[in-house]
């Protein structure tokens, strides 16, 4: 036995034991006790304190822990502890909560089978555990024993309702209240009140009665959540109430107890005298009686078998014995949330064994020449009359713990828990070509039965008992289920082999599977599975050129230390089936985050893509490869992000796998697949439970997630009517579900539905053969393809090579055949040469992949076609085509130009519009779009004067050039360039440091000489607009956009600047051209909430311009200093803080947090020092002060003067003359606005709130927001 750290002396534990929990001497004796615990009557409790009974005080070993010491235990600690029982509860599935207590305290001793019975002491070992906030000692049968048989009275403590304490202090113990009466009731909680207060009772049953005081209550304490409750153990608990009417008990025989009805007319009597031959003992507290056949009441609705309860019966089979005891609906072990069917049973008072060795009841036969099975498992009302000839669920019932044969009953799938078969098999069209039985709609086999046995050897579909099967019809796990009385008959193998598929792919023939691994990762105890796996990849789907996978779990397993990366578990699979001579595959995955994806706690599940890149490539997305919160969706261009998850954050995909979407290039031809596990079928009601018609909760939700992917299939479609799009994987419900309806819609179609209905079929759940694996295409590609369910595992055993629950599906597609073969203008088709780049992202394994990149002439000139000018008249619109072109380094280049004469006819005939918005037409595969203007061009542009602002647009990102902007940049004789590409290396260095990146966009402006010498243009002298098209972008969404850069140290900096969101784009403003990226932002303030400036505060903290203190708080009513201020100020404008190295201010300390900041803000001219060169960073700022500073913000933005004309705030005349102006600029401008008195307060000082607020409205002003 463990040596525990605490130890307890033996004389101490004797005295303990001797004076609180000792029996008392004035009692019945043992073996009356027991009679009366036993028929529910129990003995009168005395009040606390007891005599001690003259008999030897119990020891207490040196290594168990009292029941006070354990209570002082962290949880998961393993103890060992000793205790007299005071009520034993029940609770279902064999569980039971033994409450028991020592003299120190009490608690709770919970597990399935435990032995013991009020009044005996116990002895268990187990782990220290909390259930809704009861401690608690989670026990196992083999490790409790009792320690004193005969059952001994133990006394209640009295206590008061003030008792009733958080800190516990009679939990677990036999307590008593008096003088109580009863105030209220909710459900079966009482509320009770004494002299001290108020308390709660819980009891199911009917003892106490609102209003009505009694003398006493008595009862074990408890807890449930945050309510502590007593427990009365029965009605003799409730002293002063009148006596509830006991009825006599009844003296029955077995079928009249079962009665012909799911549970027993007489629940809850008493019985006396019921007569039986013992046909099965199940444990020591358990075992099935059935009446002699003489006996038999020859009615088949009726059961003629009980099981009987009793602690330590010992009983033998073939004992006939005669039972008294209570009539109980008991739930047999079962999951917790189930709604499960009852067994019925007697709780036994008394046992007599009337004989032994007697001869047993004649088994009922199921199927040909006994008992036939109905086509129906229940009726699909719910409410039909009880009928074991119309419905399987009510035969089973009648059949109840009732011996059973069954004559060569044909196996229809593997052993899990239980071996599934079936009697008298047919061929017919449910019957597979293995032997199983294949489900449909509203067709579920009923014939179906459930041997509750472990075989010696591996079974299978298909293959048969040799002789008949004994056994008991039990239930359990949702199921009736037949428990053999001995070994099981022979077993005559069918001769099932594991299936090699017909179908392979070929020149212009692409395969793809679809294939649920189980939980699988790089286990270095389990390398078996790997190379299994691997095998069937190549053995048996003959090596796929698409692999949608899932459940992969992470590299880790089930291990929960927030490991999400599963790299080593696809490289695990790429080296595995290599050696067993595939090819080198690569993959393509998300990592999910943490736990958020259902699956083992740890497990992180993922669907992911293995590829054989020698066969198909992985197109380049515009936004590179997505990440775990970011949603794809088709466009022009394709998928936005390869691969992508579809609404990864969409409420229907909570606790469950995303959607991986993926698009590949075979051929020329452009496929996109999507992988998928919807939730699982967890929840779901059970056909054999008590709820009928069952209903597939589940399916909820999966519902949801059918819509999201149809939506994603009829917006992609809506992009590209020709798109060819795949969906695979384990949809975890089957063909005719709503679920797989919604998902079809009337754009796909199921390739499972092709197939001969007995072959539909892909999982074998408890004999049902079913497909929760699909896969559904596109009309134009199902037309060309052909599926096959290759079935190696759901039939199968993990001895008989089984690696997974699932078969893997396999289609093969071909393009060689259909009108997907048109090579010229297909829009599936990439432009070029139909190839396209390899690996991205978080694609791995073997080596990168190495792009290819489409080859085209280099447009020289492109002359754009008018797209017409808006209402009014202002905006004419211009599509402008591009051409590919292949540039070392930096991706696919979508390429124009525009010339003198080109340029020219955009003027001339774009009327009287001041702008001119250039579109560059989309291509597929682009991650850069470029545009020049040739010297001649931008000239003719410069030296006009109707043209004011020119737009660019394009796939990736738009930019808006002010005219004056070319004029006053003289660039001569020099081409401009103007780039936008997508940044997949800023943004996965983003991601990296710990940002969620929706978008990185890098713009790049430069000229280019006679000799193609760039001169970068980093810098401009006013705020340009850019704009970002992303994703699902709504007003309220909280993000913020950075600029991408380096600092001081070399390390990226995140440098805010100012945006705006309108119709789902973000534009910014900003005077660099960078790279800029879109990140989620949710800073979350505690002191903030309620304050006046609060909408400000938390929008600028978003937006990363303010920040909040270590702890989390702003300090809102807090002074500013007028470091502060500089810094809020460059951060909101937009300024990089490492701008103006150095300023002429003489009191800026070179090591201060502030330093780059103020020379950023002086460089700016924001702010200036005094006549001594000082800037006072750390002095408070006033609001006179404020006032300067963000007149000059304002002329850094460009604003144009307002006119001072109008009303000021009343007090301006009390400001120092050097800030008057600035305050009158500010209130014309709408910055300032004065207090309910008119007043601006100009020498008071400026609080962070304050601070918040004016920043904001210069944002406003800034970006065009209405303040």
């Amino acid at each position: 036995m463990k040596q525990w750290k605490k130890k307890v002396s033996l004389s101490a534990a004797a005295v303990i034991v001797a004076s609180a929990i000792a029996p008392a001497d004035t009692t019945l004796s043992g073996s009356a006790y027991a009679e009366q615990l036993q028929s529910g009557n129990t003995v009168q409790e005395i009040p606390a304190p007891v005599s001690v009974q003259k008999v030897n005080p119990v020891s207490v070993l040196a290594d168990t822990y009292t029941l006070s010491e354990i209570r002082q235990l962290n949880t998961g600690s393993r103890v060992t502890a000793r205790g007299w029982i005071t009520y034993r509860e029940d609770t279902g599935s064999n569980y039971s909560n033994l409450y028991i207590q020592d003299g120190s305290a009490g608690i709770v001793v919970r597990g399935q089978n435990l032995p013991g019975e009020p009044g005996q002491e116990i002895e268990t070992t187990g782990k220290l555990n909390e259930y809704r906030k009861l401690l608690q000692i989670e026990a196992n049968a083999a490790d409790t024993y009792i320690r004193v048989q005969t059952p001994q009275p133990v006394s209640a403590r009295t206590i008061t309702a003030a008792d009733f304490t958080a800190d516990h202090p009679y939990e677990g113990q036999l307590v008593r209240i008096n003088k109580v009466t009863v105030t209220g009731k909710s459900s079966n909680n009482y509320t009770l009140q004494d002299s001290s207060g108020s308390f709660t009772v819980y009891s199911k049953s009917p003892w106490l009665t609102t209003g009505e005081s009694y003398d006493s209550i008595t009862g074990v304490m408890s807890q449930y959540n945050d309510s502590i409750q007593l427990i009365p153990r029965s009605a003799e608990d409730i002293a002063g109430a009148v006596p509830p009417v006991v009825e006599a008990p009844i003296k029955l025989s077995i079928h009249d107890i079962q009665g012909a009805s799911q549970r027993s007319p007489y629940e809850g009597r008493e019985v006396r005298e019921v007569e039986g031959i013992v046909t099965m003992v199940k444990g020591k507290t358990t075992f099935y009686m059935q009446t002699e056949d003489a006996l038999a009441d020859q009615d088949d609705r009726t059961s003629e078998a009980i099981m009987v309860y009793k602690s330590a019966h010992g009983m033998k089979v073939g004992d006939q014995v005669r039972v008294d005891g209570v009539v109980k609906e008991y739930k047999e072990t079962g999951y917790s949330d189930a709604s499960d069917l009852t067994t019925t049973e007697i709780a036994a008072s008394s046992i007599t064994r009337i004989a032994a060795n007697q001869p047993l009841p004649q088994p009922v036969i199921i199927g040909q020449g006994g008992r036939m099975i109905p086509g129906q498992i229940a009726s699909a009302q719910g409410s039909a009359s009880f009928d074991p000839a119309a419905y399987s669920i009510d035969l089973y019932e009648s059949l109840e713990s009732m011996r059973v044969e069954l004559n060569n009953a044909h196996i229809i799938g593997p052993y899990t828990y239980e071996i599934p078969v079936t009697v008298d098999m047919q061929t017919g069209s449910n019957v597979t070509p293995a032997g199983g039985l294949v489900i449909a709609n509203n067709q579920f086999n009923p014939n179906r039965l459930l041997i509750s046995e472990k075989p010696k050897q591996p079974v299978k579909t298909g293959d048969q008992f040799e002789g008949p099967l004994y056994g008991i019809m039990s239930y359990s796990y949702s199921n009736f289920k037949i428990l053999p009385e001995n070994n099981l008959p022979p077993i005559i193998s069918g001769g099932l082999k594991r299936e090699i598929s017909a179908l392979h792919n070929g020149p212009d023939q692409l395969t793809i599977a679809s294939f649920n691994v189980e939980n699988f990762w790089d286990d270095p105890a389990n390398r078996e599975k790997t190379e299994r796996i691997a095998q069937n990849v190549v053995e048996n789907l003959h090596t796929p050129d698409i692999i949608g996978l899932m459940e992969v779990q992470d590299n880790n397993g089930e291990k929960d230390d927030g490991t999400a990366a599963a790299d080593t578990s696809f490289n695990a699979l790429i080296r595995e089936i290599r050696a067993a001579g595939g090819p080198e595959y690569r993959y393509t995955s998300i990592a999910p985050e943490n736990n958020k994806d259902g699956g083992a706690p740890g497990g992180n599940i993922r669907v992911g893509f293995l590829y054989n890149p020698e066969r198909v490539k992985l197109a380049e997305a515009a936004g590179g490869a997505g990440d775990s919160v970011t949603a794809v969706t088709y466009g022009l261009q394709g998928l936005t992000h390869n691969p992508g998850r579809i609404e990864p954050g969409n409420e229907a995909f909570a606790n469950s796998r995303k959607s991986l979407a993926a698009q590949f290039v075979f051929q020329g031809q452009q496929v996109i697949v999507v992988a998928n596990h919807f939730n699982s079928k967890g929840g779901d009601q059970a056909l054999y439970g008590a709820a009928q018609p069952p209903q597939r909760i589940s399916e909820v939700q999966r519902a949801k997630q059918a819509t999201l992917l149809n939506r994603f299939v009829q917006d992609t479609l809506a992009h590209n009517s020709s798109a060819n799009i795949v969906l695979v994987g384990d949809f975890n419900d089957y063909q005719f579900s709503n679920t797989l309806q919604i998902l079809k819609g009337n754009e796909l179609t199921n390739l499972v539905e092709t197939l001969p209905e007995n072959e539909r079929y892909s999982y074998v759940y408890e004999g049902n053969s079913q497909t929760l694996d699909h896969i559904l295409m596109t009309a134009g590609l199902a037309a060309q393809a052909k599926l096959d369910i290759v079935h190696l595992n759901a039939d199968f055993m993990e001895a008989d090579g089984r690696v997974s629950d699932h078969d893997p599906l396999l289609t093969r597609i071909d393009f060689a055949s259909g009108a997907n073969n048109d090579n010229k203008d297909h829009p599936g088709r990439i432009p070029g040469n139909g190839t396209s780049s390899g690996s991205n992202g978080n694609s791995g394994s073997g080596g990168d992949t190495q792009s290819v990149t489409p080859t085209l002439p280099t447009t020289a000139d492109s002359m754009p076609v008018a797209a017409g000018a808006s209402a009014d008249g202002t905006v004419f619109r211009w599509s402008l085509a591009s051409a590919v072109n292949a540039e070392n380094g930096e991706g696919t280049v979508a390429a124009a130009q525009l010339s003198a004469a080109s340029t020219t006819a955009m003027l001339t005939q774009s009327g009287d519009a001041r702008t001119l918005n250039i579109q560059l037409q989309p291509l597929q595969a682009v991650n850069t779009y470029r545009l020049e203007w040739q010297p001649e061009a931008q000239q003719i542009l410069s030296s006009q004067n109707r043209i004011k602002q020119i737009n660019i647009t394009t796939p990736v990102g738009d930019y808006e050039i002010p005219v004056a902007w070319l004029q006053s940049a003289k660039i001569g004789s020099h081409s401009l360039v103007l780039e936008m590409a997508t940044d997949t290396a800023a943004k996965q260095q983003a991601q990296d440091n710990g940002y969620k990146v929706r978008s990185a966009i890098e713009y790049s402006l430069y000229t280019l000489d006679s000799n193609q010498t760039k001169q970068p243009i980093e810098q401009m002298d006013r705020y340009i607009r850019r704009s970002l098209n992303i994703d699902r972008l709504v007003p309220g969404d909280r993000i913020a956009v950075v600029r991408v850069g380096t600092d001081d140290a070399g390390q990226n900096s995140y440098t805010p600047v100012p945006f705006t969101i309108q119709d789902g784009a973000v534009t910014l403003f900003s005077r660099s051209n960078s790279t800029y990226a879109v990140i989620d932002s949710a800073v979350q303030l505690n002191d903030v909430s309620g304050h006046w400036a609060q909408t400000a505060i938390r929008q600028l903290a978003d937006q990363r311009i303010i920040t909040g203190t270590a702890n989390g708080s702003f300090r809102p009513n807090t002074a500013v200093t007028r470091a502060e201020l500089a810094a809020l100020l460059v951060r909101a404008l937009g300024l990089s803080d490492t701008e103006g190295s150095s300023t002429s201010l003489r009191d800026i300390d070179s090591s201060a947090w502030y330093r780059n900041s103020v020379h950023a803000a002086a460089q700016a001219g924001l702010i200036q020092g005094d006549a001594n060169g000082r800037f006072r960073p750390n002095a408070t700022i006033t609001r006179q002060e404020m006032a300067v500073m963000l007149e000059r913000a304002l002329n850094y933005t460009g604003a144009p003067s307002a006119s001072v004309s109008g009303s000021r705030p009343a007090d301006t005349d009390r400001a120092a003359a050097w800030a008057r102006p600035a305050i009158a600029r500010l209130s014309a401008s709408g910055l300032l606005n004065g207090d309910a008195r008119g007043q601006f307060q100009p020498g008071k000082n400026l609080t962070r709130a304050e601070s918040a607020v004016i920043l904001q409205r210069l944002l406003n002003q800034l970006t065009g927001t209405p303040n």
